[in-house]
């Protein structure tokens, strides 16, 4: 493993009693335990965020500390997920609303969201199923930046792995990035030794 780029899935059973719901997904990220999704935060000083900062600066330090929007990845069965979680009211992850990875070879990826956001105390989250060669290429390249959309105020707002002083997750907007790949990268390997076990059997 590179330093400072650790990432694990587990295979964990989220079902209740006797009915087994199995979901592969992050557990681990950059040695810390229960981490299943990356944080990452606004750009402060683009230009292109500069009218919707003005709306949303109640949300961002120094006002409130752990403010973000985390990325992360789960397999159910044989369909892998790509799932967000915002902290910021103004982009609460409602149906119809978008993200839009771009990666530094200016190539993009744009997940629509298709029901609504769910509540989980001060986050909502959302998913979006995801293809293995779009994971494949997450993890072969580099996230230059996100871009997410609120379609029904039609405002947006653009962010990536910039550091923050309270994240432990990485240290340098290149380790958010390599860890990012990792994470994708070892969703796929763990889909394939599932799949290599459950044919061996």
């Amino acid at each position: 493993m590179r330093t400072g780029y650790d990432a694990r899935a587990s295979v964990i059973n989220e079902g209740t009693q006797e009915i087994q719901r199995l979901v592969l997904k992050i557990t681990q990220l950059a040695g810390i335990r229960g981490e299943e999704f990356i944080k990452t935060f606004p750009f402060m000083h683009d230009g292109r965020n500069f009218r919707i900062l003005n709306n949303i600066c109640e949300e961002l330090p120094p006002y409130k500390r752990n403010s973000f929007l985390g990325i992360s990845f789960s397999s159910y069965h044989y369909i892998n997920y790509i799932k967000f979680y915002s902290t910021y009211k103004s982009f609460p992850l409602n149906k119809g609303d978008e993200i839009i990875l771009t990666f530094e070879n200016k190539e993009s990826l744009r997940f629509s969201f298709t029901s609504p956001g769910k509540s989980m105390g001060y986050l909502t989250t959302n998913a979006c199923a995801i293809g293995e060669m779009e994971l494949a290429y997450i993890a072969e390249n580099r996230l230059a930046y996100w871009k997410l959309y609120n379609h029904e105020k039609q405002q947006s707002v653009i962010g990536g792995f910039t550091r923050q002083e309270f994240n432990k997750q990485y240290i340098s907007e290149k380790s958010g990035k390599e860890l990012f790949k990792k994470m994708a990268e070892e969703i796929l390997t763990s889909r394939q030794l599932l799949f290599n076990h459950s044919n061996a059997i």
